[in-house]
């Protein structure tokens, strides 16, 4: 009887059968939709506390005057002040539930099949979907320029690195984009920390490499 093996096992041992045999592995992460939320204070700012604030009032006011001009009898103005709050407190909520599920709806459809790495010598991106060969993207210093894309309060967000590439599913299945990013990743001030060393290795390596290829200028 087979073992089945979890998504997560079998990333980690496509990365380790694709690494070089000098190649050593700095750091792997799973993207996790949690991660992508944008947090609340950018999602609202201060245009829409203010505009929460302005539609709960318009609808207290309305409510007020209905009141005042009907047949009823004058209710105190505490009640309309909790009316109002009530009305504030619904529109946080609904746009804290919104920023919430946005997360999970705009996460890409195979981040449960993704692992990220990175390596002394580039940065890898692997996906593999079940019962299909795995894509892996390779990142190589000259192609990487990490730029935090989104930081969330505990450092956990997207890092952009690169462009966009095209990916196939397995050997013959369809095309799907990868953004030059990982998503839902934490620590992302550290890991485009990482990325940065990484080309600023290779960059200097270059150079060494043209200084040794110049000829020496000969002496007088």
């Amino acid at each position: 009887m087979s073992q089945i093996v979890s998504p997560h096992d079998a990333l980690h041992r496509t990365l380790r059968n694709r690494l070089q045999p000098d190649e050593r592995l700095l750091w792997t992460d799973h993207p996790q939709a949690k991660k992508l939320r944008i947090p609340i204070r950018a999602k609202w700012g201060v245009w829409g506390f203010l505009t929460n604030a302005i539609g709960a009032l318009l609808l207290t006011a309305s409510l007020y005057w209905k009141i005042s001009i009907g047949p009823h009898q004058q209710r105190p103005l505490w009640i309309f002040i909790q009316y109002f709050l009530l009305m504030f407190l619904l529109g946080f909520m609904n746009t804290w539930y919104q920023t919430f599920t946005a997360a999970f709806r705009d996460a890409p459809p195979h981040w449960r099949y993704t692992l990220y790495a990175i390596t002394d010598q580039r940065a890898i991106i692997i996906v593999r979907l079940p019962a299909c060969e795995p894509s892996v993207l390779s990142y190589l210093p000259g192609d990487i320029d990490p730029v935090p894309g989104l930081i969330r309060r505990d450092g956990s967000g997207i890092l952009l690195f690169s462009e966009p590439r095209q990916s196939r599913i397995g050997r013959s299945g369809p095309t799907f984009e990868l953004p030059g990013s990982f998503m839902g990743i934490s620590h992302v001030q550290e890991i485009a920390a990482l990325l940065q060393q990484l080309k600023a290795k290779n960059e200097l390596l270059a150079q060494d490499s043209i200084e040794q290829l110049q000829p020496e200028t000969p002496r007088a």
